[in-house]
């Protein structure tokens, strides 16, 4: 694509805010394990379950795809390791998963690249998963004048996922845990949560 200044790009990465029902569903199940589940009829081509201890230890507790409709209940009773020696396969086996949906190489390193400090070395359970082409093309339809010879659109879902545990500490935090709570970017939507766990 040409802009106005004759600069020439291969890809454009962007990303938004929006308000939809998205397709795959993250609960914990009765025996305290993590359940996945595509409310999609599309296969969802790859799935990335990653937990980011505060000792900063992580763990990938599960990757792979969801089928149609499919549900896959996920143990987070995994081996862990510093990040620092997990980073690698991390970042080589995301690449190839958005290579094989057709992005370049160096698109796909540079999506990695912005997310990296964010969400693969914050605190947190965060499932990642590519989304269906065909619902990509519903929820955010693109038209571009004149049309490409090939166009490849590729988008990544990511659920911030709070555990039981976790939830048990916003019925009640201690000053220490409130006052890191208080400093996290989800803080609002915390709040929202532990106001909903309150009822009755």
């Amino acid at each position: 694509m040409q802009g106005e200044f004759g600069e020439i790009e291969h890809y454009l990465f962007y990303r938004g805010l929006g308000h939809f029902d998205i397709p795959v569903e993250t609960r914990f199940d009765a025996a305290g394990q993590l359940v996945l589940a595509n409310r999609e009829p599309a296969h969802v081509p790859f799935v990335f379950v990653y937990d980011k201890r505060s000792d900063h230890d992580v763990r990938v507790a599960w990757l792979g795809n969801l089928a149609g409709g499919e549900e896959k209940v996920v143990s987070l009773y995994q081996p862990v390791r510093g990040l620092e020696a997990a980073e690698p396969e991390i970042r080589a086996t995301f690449q190839q998963a958005l290579t094989a949906q057709g992005l370049f190489p160096d698109e796909a390193a540079a999506m990695l690249e912005t997310w990296w400090h964010s969400y693969f070395m914050k605190d947190g359970l965060r499932v990642f998963w590519i989304v269906p082409r065909s619902f990509t093309e519903q929820v955010l339809p693109l038209q571009i004048d004149p049309a490409p010879s090939e166009l490849v659109r590729v988008m990544v879902g990511r659920s911030e996922v709070l555990t039981p545990a976790f939830e048990r500490s916003l019925a009640g935090p201690g000053k220490d845990t409130a006052n890191l709570l208080y400093q996290d970017r989800f803080w609002p939507a915390y709040q929202a949560r532990a106001k909903a766990l309150s009822r009755p």
